[in-house]
């Protein structure tokens, strides 16, 4: 009887912590540079997932979203929505500009404890703000793109070193899975150590 008991618990705590990830919340490992400096290698981030399944989100210009890469559904990826359908986006000079006009963006002048070399701004789309990296000497082809109805745009932050709707083309809103809320944990993917300094930054 006991171990009846023992198999019970066990499968609804499965069933359970399986619930939440598909309905609720989902934790999501993050590989490469291609959110930096918002979001690093090594970094464990929490994804909320409720909003999206009650349809209580509606996707905004600038937002950081979790998605299922095209082609490959079990593999997650983070991006940043740079437009909506109907939207133009150009990305030229190492500027992005939606609609016609260039985002507005702020130098940031103390870059001492940022990841990578190159400069930094602060840029603004919709109602969210968040640091882009760039690089000077590094080559930026021109690329654009008129959204279509029912996909969006999506870029990493850290665009010299970011796979994005620039190679692919527009993302399919079907795929995005939630809103990356906050860093949960993080490890230098280098040498092991805990990051203890990104554990619970809020991602913008």
């Amino acid at each position: 009887m006991k171990t009846t008991s023992v198999i019970l618990l066990t499968l609804f705590v499965m069933g359970l912590a399986l619930s939440v990830k598909k309905w609720a919340y989902e934790v999501v490992r993050i590989p490469t540079p291609s959110m930096s400096p918002s979001i690093l290698p090594g970094d464990y981030v929490l994804v909320e997932k409720w909003r999206l399944v009650l349809k209580r989100w509606n996707l905004e210009r600038g937002e950081a979203i979790v998605f299922q890469q095209p082609g490959e559904g079990d593999i997650r990826l983070v991006k940043r929505i740079a437009g909506l359908p109907g939207d133009f986006v150009q990305w030229k000079d190492h500027r992005l500009s939606l609609n016609g006009s260039p985002l507005p963006r702020q130098k940031v002048s103390d870059q001492k404890a940022l990841p990578q070399k190159g400069n930094y701004f602060e840029e603004t789309n919709g109602r969210h703000s968040y640091l882009t990296p760039q690089e000077e000497d590094l080559w930026a082809p021109a690329w654009s793109a008129v959204i279509l109805p029912g996909t969006v745009v999506v870029l990493g932050d850290n665009r010299d070193y970011s796979v994005d709707s620039r190679t692919w083309g527009s993302l399919d809103q079907k795929l995005v899975v939630g809103h990356p809320t906050r860093v949960l944990f993080s490890r230098n993917p280098s040498n092991g150590q805990v990051k203890w300094g990104r554990i619970g930054k809020i991602i913008p």
